[in-house]
């Protein structure tokens, strides 16, 4: 940014400015004298200084300044305006645009060189100052909010009435891709996370990079779920097709949690609170989704630990076992797996328990309708998906449900609960439960 910008049809004024830049300053002056070919040129660069005759062919320097004031350069680049006749209208409607200095013609040699350096001295003041208000504003990896910045304005929002949602966004794996494609590959990731952030949000939307591989973003006067989560999809959609680890042929996803004000909150720190309990749920099931809050979310069980659920096929978490009768149960489908970790650094040879779950009419004598057990089966199947009980749960048919604890201590638990919070449709449905359990202590090599 080393030129001055100046656009006249006036042949003695761009004689006269000509003239005061040579003499007194060391600076290239870019002359257009039309306005249609200023318009393009200044929206392709930034200039020391614009300086604009009002008497300019095609669009007039009225129309220009204009232009200028609604593309909001005016702030960043100073205006000086070049009028044959000032009257107090004019004046006040320049002044108003943001233009920073009036020359009347004929043009004053002194005055005009001496109004130029003060413009030239405060545009290196200005644009020092924002510089330094960005570098203190945003996250210097990605070039968004900073998370003070973020929370500044979105509590602004708020104060105004704006309601809308509240987002958090979270990079699935970034420690797989840290590890096996290196750390450099990982901020890769994450600065062209934060540019998808940025082309897919709405863009009035504060957008923020809180650390690490998570990020927050709210939508102001949005509300509906339907606009809230088709912009989310959108943008899952727009990370898969361009964003790739560094071998292209890996996706990236993210998990995504949202509250919505005043539905879930209305003050910042509950949405976000409320948001990264709803993020917490899709990390802890299996990642790679959206999530609005619920009320269940906030359930301290959800906060106890960090478990991992994912789907894994039984033969990549369990050892083989003598018994035939659990490895052909085991073929069916993949597994919902809840807290692997114990598998991984546990006993080698740990206490385990198969519990067979039957869904059956309160009349024994009676077969149930299906139906009214497919009913129960999703029943039961939310409940497998939201508790947090550690355990390998799978549908061994539409009424058997197959519980593999290998610590011994949390399926009781988990059966109490799940009867507890199903005994209405139980009673509704006239349905029951049959419940066998088998049980291996830590010291036996015998299997089930």
């Amino acid at each position: 940014m080393d030129s001055i910008f100046l656009a006249s049809s006036d042949q003695s004024t761009i004689s006269s400015f000509i003239s005061i830049f040579e003499e007194s300053f060391q600076v290239k002056i870019d002359i257009y004298n039309d306005g249609v070919s200023a318009m393009n040129a200044i929206q392709n660069k930034l200039y020391e200084c614009i300086i604009i005759d009002t008497r300019l062919s095609g669009i007039d320097g009225f129309e220009l300044i204009e232009f200028l004031h609604s593309k909001k350069l005016i702030k960043t680049q100073p205006v000086i305006v070049v009028i044959e006749e000032l009257t107090e209208e004019k004046k006040q409607l320049l002044i108003n645009m943001g233009c920073n200095e009036l020359i009347t013609k004929p043009i004053d040699k002194i005055p005009t060189t001496k109004t130029i350096n003060n413009e030239l001295m405060y545009s290196t003041l200005r644009r020092n100052v924002i510089d330094y208000e960005q570098k203190n504003e945003t996250d210097p990896m990605t070039g968004l909010l900073n998370k003070e910045v973020f929370q500044i304005n979105v509590r602004r929002l708020l104060k105004r009435g704006n309601f809308g949602a509240m987002i958090t966004f979270d990079i699935d794996n970034t420690q797989f891709i840290n590890e096996f494609f290196s750390h450099q590959e990982g901020d890769r990731i994450i600065q062209g996370f934060a540019k998808c952030l940025q082309k897919c949000m709405p863009k009035n939307s504060p957008i923020s990079h809180i650390s690490g591989d998570r990020f927050c973003a709210f939508i102001p006067n949005v509300t509906a779920h339907n606009d809230i989560e088709n912009i989310c999809k959108n943008f899952l959609k727009y990370i898969e097709e361009n964003l790739k680890i560094v071998d292209s042929s890996r996706q990236i996803t993210a998990s995504i949690g949202i509250a919505i004000c005043p539905m879930a909150a209305t003050t910042y720190d509950n949405l976000i609170t409320k948001a990264n309990h709803a993020l917490l749920f899709v990390k802890n099931h299996g990642k790679s989704g959206i999530r609005f809050h619920t009320p269940r979310d906030d359930r301290d069980e959800l906060l106890k630990g960090k478990q991992e659920i994912t789907f894994e096929h039984a033969s990549t978490i369990l050892r083989p076992r003598k018994t035939e009768e659990i490895q052909t149960w085991l073929k069916f489908g993949e597994f919902r797996v809840v807290y692997t970790a114990f598998l991984r650094y546990g006993d080698s040879n740990p206490a385990a328990s198969l519990t067979l779950i039957n869904i059956v009419s309160s009349n024994r004598s009676e077969k149930p309708d299906f139906n009214k057990v497919v009913s129960l089966n999703q029943k039961i199947t939310t409940f497998i998906r939201e508790a947090q009980y550690p355990g390998v749960y799978s549908w061994y048919s539409i009424n058997q449900l197959l519980v593999l604890d290998v610590r011994n201590q949390n399926i009781n638990k988990a059966i109490t609960q799940l009867k507890v919070e199903i005994s209405e449709e139980m009673k509704f449905l006239e349905l029951d439960l049959d419940i066998f359990n088998k049980t291996r202590s830590d010291n036996k090599q015998t299997d089930f």
